[in-house]
C-alpha cells in the first residue's frame, strides 16, 4: 500500500495561485561599463570638462542651450556657390542647377535676416528700451541661436554644391541636418513663443513713443523696407520649407 500524498493546505494552495511579483526577485545589481563609467577615465572626465565649459558660456550669454556661437571665417568657408555649368547638360540637369540656386540665395538672403535681428535689433531693445526677461529677448535670443545653425548649414552646403555637376547629393544633407532634435527643439521653442512676443511688441510699440520711433526708422533704412514684425515671421515661415 502505498501513501497518498496530503492535499495542501489553504495556505498553500494560496502561495501555489498567486503569481510571482517582480518585487519578489532578486534583481540584478547595475554596473558601470568599465571603459566609460569609470570616474578617472579620460575621456568621462574631458566630456565633464566641455560640458561646463558650454554651460558657463550659455548662461553668461543668457542663451540657456548648447548651441554655442559660431564665427566663420569667409575666407576659409566661403558662401556656396555654384561653378559654372559644364557643357552638353541636358534639359532636367539645368533645372536641378536653377533649384540649387533658388536654395543658395534663398538661404543667404534667411541668413542676412537672422543676422540683421541679433546685430542691429537685439542690442538696442534689450539695453536702451529695457527689453530683458521678456518675450521679445526669449524669440530674439532664439534668433541668435538658429543663425549658428544656419551658418554651420552653410559650411556643409558649400561643400555639396561645389561638386554638384559630379554628384548632385543634397537630400542627406538636408535629412541629417534639420532633423536633429536639437534643430526641431529649437524651432519648435521659437513657433511656441512667437504670437506672445508679437503681442508684447506691439503693445509696447503703442505705449512708447521712442520704441516705435526706432522700429520705424530701422525698417525704413533697410533695403527691403521690412519691419521687425516681418523679419520675425521669416523662421515661422522658413523651417515648412525644409
Amino acid at each position: 500500500i502505498v501513501d497518498k500524498p496530503l492535499p495542501p493546505t489553504p495556505r498553500e494552495q494560496q502561495a501555489i495561485q498567486e503569481p510571482m511579483y517582480l518585487t519578489q526577485i532578486e534583481r540584478p545589481k547595475r554596473v558601470k561599463h568599465r571603459k566609460y563609467g569609470a570616474p578617472g577615465n579620460p575621456m568621462v572626465v574631458k566630456h565633464k570638462k566641455r560640458m561646463r565649459a558650454r554651460k558657463a558660456e550659455a548662461a553668461l550669454n543668457n542663451r540657456n542651450t548648447p548651441i554655442l556661437p559660431v564665427s566663420v571665417n569667409l575666407e576659409r568657408h566661403p558662401p556656396p556657390s555654384l561653378p559654372p555649368a559644364p557643357e552638353g547638360l541636358e534639359n532636367h540637369q539645368m533645372k536641378r542647377r536653377y533649384a540649387i540656386r533658388s536654395l543658395i540665395e534663398s538661404e543667404k538672403s534667411y541668413i542676412e535676416t537672422c543676422r540683421r535681428l541679433t546685430e542691429e535689433y537685439k542690442k538696442t531693445l534689450m539695453t536702451t528700451f529695457g527689453l530683458k526677461n521678456t518675450s521679445v529677448e526669449v524669440i530674439l535670443n532664439k534668433v541668435e541661436q538658429i543663425l549658428d545653425i544656419h551658418q554651420m548649414f552653410q559650411i556643409e552646403l558649400a561643400e555639396k554644391v561645389t561638386n554638384w555637376d559630379e554628384k548632385e547629393e543634397i537630400g542627406k544633407l538636408f535629412i541629417g541636418f534639420f532633423s536633429r532634435s536639437l534643430v526641431i527643439d529649437l524651432y519648435s521653442e521659437y513657433v511656441n513663443n512667437f504670437s506672445g512676443a508679437m503681442e508684447d511688441l506691439k503693445s509696447l510699440q503703442t505705449t512708447r513713443s521712442a520704441l516705435a520711433s526706432f522700429l520705424t526708422e530701422m525698417a525704413v533704412k533697410s533695403p527691403d523696407r521690412l519691419p521687425i514684425f516681418g523679419l520675425l515671421v521669416k523662421p515661422v515661415q522658413r523651417f515648412p520649407q525644409f
